[in-house]
């Protein structure tokens, strides 16, 4: 009975150090990122890219611009995103979409049609996976509520 109880006391306490380890992977993970310059994240995206799409580096460069602008616009827009009206969040989300549209046109003239194609298709897996995680937060939420 001892022994049974000793190894079920170990299997929890490793099973709760498991969990902390990979909450401090994601917050560690999150820090770095946060501390980035626009360029240094655009770098990023762009080899992540030309891995995943095969890119030239002609297109390569081009998509590196393009995300060093959009980087540095977002970088600007998160500082001023405090205790805004209505007004002025529906002109955020408005402008947010008008740049996600130019960002595909974009994306459009510098990629091949089959590179286009599976970059449309990460996207929407990202979107997804970004609505479902933004979903699972709000269940958290009002949850402890």
């Amino acid at each position: 009975m001892k022994k049974a109880m000793l190894i079920i006391m170990a299997l929890t306490t490793l099973a709760v150090t498991a969990q902390q380890k990979d909450d401090s992977k994601k917050h560690h993970r999150k820090q770095l990122m946060e501390s980035l310059t626009p360029e240094q994240k655009a770098e990023m995206q762009s080899k992540k890219l030309t891995l995943d799409l095969n890119l030239n580096n002609a297109q390569q460069s081009k998509i590196k611009e393009l995300l060093v602008d959009a980087h540095k616009e977002r970088a600007t827009k998160a500082k001023t995103k405090e205790n805004l009206t209505d007004a002025e969040k529906l002109k955020l989300k408005s402008d947010r979409l008008d740049n996600q549209i130019a960002m595909k046109r974009a994306m459009k003239d510098i990629l091949t049609e089959e590179q286009f194609s599976k970059w449309e298709k990460r996207q929407s897996h990202r979107m997804r996976k970004f609505k479902s995680r933004k979903e699972a937060k709000k269940h958290y939420r009002n949850r402890e509520n």
